[in-house]
């Protein structure tokens, strides 16, 4: 869907997977090149037996217009993404950009999660695209901002380009190293050029809300809206969840979004929930 107030929406698509076997897709993850292409990546999700979960792509030059797919289907085409890595493992929670590696060469990075492990690769820019030869970065690291080496496991990954020109990932960080609620955690790379070694990590702080009481920000974005005069900052996207029940929205929580906003990526200021629904009231019998 796309909006211009995130009051009224209009349907652009839906992608169900079903015309390819899949059981469903999810975990999008959207980037703008130069604002004028975009891509969307994303996976299928399921775990079906044999069937591995797999990462996709799709783009678009406007946003509106995404490539028809075959003649019949009401989907878009969407082609697989990194399959050299991932056709025999399972492989989500997708994001990628274009960088400039410390030899002036582009190239597409991407970070996904490969089975419970994250992976970060790269693979030449333009030529086969973001299905072509993609080859893992050896020694991937972050840390924290204590200095302290950070054993989280890591998923639904975004990337964007801080204040200072270094590039920042963010994702959802949870595991026995991991205290409290799961929440996004932002990361700065060490070096201009370097993709392996992440650090200065903190989880970015939101406000406990009736629809986050449970996982308080997860599977979050950053989108750098500083040069539009409405907004003129950092915005901050994010699923919070309820209290889960095993009876409830598989076991989830009910998740909606919530929404932060930052000048700098430091100062964090989240904004107001919609009023709570009301609570159902059951009807005595009489």
């Amino acid at each position: 869907m796309i909006t211009k107030d995130f009051v009224t929406f209009e349907e652009l698509f839906w992608l169900s997977g079903h015309s390819q076997g899949w059981i469903g897709l999810c975990s999008p993850n959207f980037t703008p090149i130069n604002d004028t292409f975009w891509v969307m990546t994303f996976n299928s999700w399921g775990d079906e037996h044999d069937k591995d979960d797999q990462l996709f792509y799709l783009t678009s030059s406007d946003v509106q217009a995404w490539e028809a797919g075959p003649r019949g289907s009401s989907e878009p085409a969407y082609y697989p993404l990194a399959s050299s890595l991932t056709s025999e493992v399972r492989a989500i929670d997708a994001a990628v950009a274009p960088v400039t590696l410390p030899n002036g060469t582009a190239a597409w990075l991407l970070a996904y999660k490969r089975e419970e492990s994250p992976v970060f690769a790269i693979a030449p820019f333009g030529g086969e695209g973001l299905d072509g030869h993609f080859t893992d970065l050896a020694g991937l690291s972050f840390s924290r901002r204590d200095g302290s080496p950070d054993l989280a496991t890591h998923e639904n990954w975004d990337f964007l380009v801080g204040p200072d020109g270094r590039w920042r990932v963010v994702s959802s960080d949870y595991g026995l190293t991991v205290s409290g609620a799961r929440t996004s955690w932002v990361y700065t790379q060490a070096d201009h050029g370097d993709f392996t070694t992440w650090e200065d990590g903190y989880p970015i702080p939101v406000n406990e809300s009736w629809y986050n009481n449970d996982d308080r920000a997860n599977a979050g974005a950053i989108a750098d809206w500083r040069h539009i005069d409405a907004v003129g900052a950092y915005v901050f996207v994010y699923a919070g969840n309820t209290v889960k029940s095993k009876h409830e929205f598989a076991g989830r929580g009910h998740n909606r979004l919530g929404f932060a906003t930052s000048p700098d990526l430091e100062t964090w200021t989240t904004l107001p929930a919609s009023p709570a629904p009301p609570v159902a009231k059951l009807r005595a019998e009489v």
